[in-house]
């Protein structure tokens, strides 16, 4: 076995069909959300540093071009 098949497969502990108590589902739950709110986060994180970027690589290209409006405002 390769090692990308190694970790593709599961544990053997985890092959095992056995119901979880109350308590773990609940803590597992819990932490399936916690961990989906951070990852929304950072999901929205990400987008607002991507637009950033996009924003100064526009900026730059105006002001190569020589056409930037801010031209003014950027004096200060």
């Amino acid at each position: 076995m390769t090692k990308k098949n190694a970790c593709n497969q599961p544990p053997k502990s985890a092959t095992k069909k056995e119901p979880l108590d109350a308590s773990t589902r609940e803590a597992l739950e819990n932490r399936i959300k916690e961990l989906e709110a951070e990852n929304e986060k950072l999901t929205i994180q990400k987008m607002f540093w991507e637009q950033l970027r996009s924003l100064e690589r526009e900026e730059t290209m105006n002001k190569r071009r020589g056409s930037s409006p801010n031209s003014e405002n950027n004096s200060n």
